[in-house]
């Protein structure tokens, strides 16, 4: 026998190529180690997750469809760059199609209309689940099912063992979808896969505005209807395992399902996407050239290239819904923009066109010369604007975690936000500060103009930037993937790492 049929009949290529290609995806700091760890997996352990996402992923044909889906997208990539482990996925989109991926790993969920959101807007999208129908929403979920029930089938086929882990983005229609394709299961004697709701935070804001039953834009429809649904009261084909990334959204999941045993509740703080790195040959001329304002539709204006002849710049990426409080920027700026010269703000995100409408109108109202609305960007762009702004504003009210925050920190820019939710957990003085919380945006807008005044004087950028990196470390997508799965596993009774 020559050395390549041992090597072949023993199948190490295959081994070397497993192995190279999740060595690239995971991107370890100690890659020896990672590879030492990966060969001394024993073989019998194969674990295979199944996620359900609420979000469509990045593609050619549309940007990604909001935070979930990013966090889908890094765990999908994370969990298959673990040892004898695969990670399967299906998201939803209009635009994109299984065949248009041409991944073997993932199916795309299509639908014939965008991707509807909780709220009032998303990056692809101003439709929300409250415009569905009856008819629309029965439909999802029973083209959901099928498919999800054909993919588990496919699945278990070609890895030659039961699925071992679910995790349904979003506590909606995916995890009354997981739960019927379980129960579909159990009568069709296949094993149940174990149910995991990973709970983000805008679907229990819906819930939370449809329980006043004050909000007109929220009439009571889908809370009543998830509590008789018991998908959170059914241990055996629905949820096992709630797990959230923050200590305000874990309170707020306590109110909206008060049955569920926070005993099966997990805080899993989410990794942040690889893409965001911090690159000091970036010049905040250079990037700027890159950018153009973006005009809401009907507005009669061209879309212009920014001036590029600055000294600071204020960022800020994220959905157009009103407890952003993107208003609250725009009156800070007025303050900054008079007491400190060559200051720019550059605002990336996405709305309805009445809440453009507003937005630009508060510019015009309050005189504002150096403050752009520019669109939705891509993670490249997001990127490039925060290696080279002086400071990352969100004023975001009871922000569910913050991922945000870790991105602009991983590119060594300090963060302003509000004393509220998620940042509170993670946000020290050495990154930045959080301003104390107030129901006045113009309030908030004064304190957030002195903070600004204040980090550009005291020089944040250059005084902080290593302690943005060193936290941001803290939600690099290995560590913070091994803490969700080994928590998680204690509360099933399973080894998922």
């Amino acid at each position: 026998m020559t050395d390549v049929e041992y090597l072949v009949n023993n199948k190490v290529p295959n081994l070397v190529d497993e192995m190279i290609s999740k060595l690239v995806a995971a991107k370890p700091k100690d890659p020896i180690k990672f590879l030492g760890d990966f060969l001394a997996t024993p073989a019998g352990t194969k674990k295979v997750f199944f996620h359900i996402g609420s979000n469509n992923w990045a593609g050619p044909t549309e940007p990604v469809g909001g935070g979930s889906g990013v966090v889908h997208e890094n765990l999908h990539k994370l969990m298959n760059a673990l040892p004898n482990t695969k990670c399967y996925s299906i998201w939803p989109s209009k635009n994109q199609t299984t065949e248009s991926v041409a991944q073997a790993s993932m199916r795309v969920f299509s639908i014939p209309y965008n991707v509807p959101c909780f709220e009032s807007a998303g990056p692809v999208s101003s439709i929300r689940y409250h415009d569905l129908t009856e008819e629309q929403i029965k439909d999802y979920i029973t083209r959901l099912e099928n498919l999800a029930c054909e993919f588990l089938d496919e699945i278990e086929r070609d890895e030659g063992v039961p699925v071992t882990f679910s995790m349904m983005h979003h506590c909606f229609l995916n995890v009354i979808t997981m739960r019927n394709v379980n129960r579909r299961r159990k009568r069709e004697g296949k094993p149940i896969v174990p149910l995991s709701s990973f709970v983000h935070g805008t679907a229990v804001k819906m819930y939370e505005r449809e329980m006043t039953g004050t909000d007109p834009k929220f009439p009571p429809r889908f809370y009543k209807w998830m509590l008789e649904e018991k998908c959170f009261d059914d241990f055996d084909c629905g949820v096992r395992l709630a797990f959230g990334i923050s200590e305000k959204e874990k309170t707020v999941f306590q109110h909206v399902f008060p049955t569920y045993p926070m005993e099966k509740y997990a805080i899993c703080p989410p990794s942040y996407n690889s893409a965001f790195a911090r690159d000091p040959s970036l010049t905040l001329e250079g990037v700027l050239k890159g950018f153009k304002t973006s005009p809401y539709e009907g507005q009669g204006k061209e879309a212009v290239a920014l001036p590029t002849n600055y000294k600071h710049c204020v960022c800020f990426a994220g959905r157009f819904v009103d407890w952003k409080r993107v208003p609250a920027l725009l009156m800070a700026a007025k303050k900054y923009e008079s007491e400190v010269d060559g200051i720019a703000t550059v605002i990336i995100g996405q709305g309805p066109v009445d809440t453009l409408k507003e937005y630009h109108a508060l510019i015009e109202k309050l005189g504002l010369k150096h403050t752009y609305l520019v669109g939705w960007q891509g993670h490249k762009e997001m990127n490039a604007l925060f290696n080279v702004s002086t400071v990352g504003v969100f004023p975001s009210k009871n922000e569910p975690f913050g991922l945000v925050y870790i991105e602009c920190m991983a590119c060594g820019t300090p963060v302003i936000g509000a004393a509220s939710g998620g940042p509170k957990d993670f946000i020290i003085p050495a990154v930045g500060e959080l301003i104390e919380e107030t129901d006045s945006l113009e309030v908030l807008g004064e304190r957030i103009g002195t903070t600004v005044v204040k980090a550009v004087k005291e020089d944040w950028k250059k005084n902080k930037w290593e302690a943005c990196l060193k936290l941001a470390t803290n939600y690099d997508g290995v560590s913070s993937l091994q803490k969700q799965l080994e928590i998680s596993g204690k509360i099933l009774g399973l080894t998922l790492v």
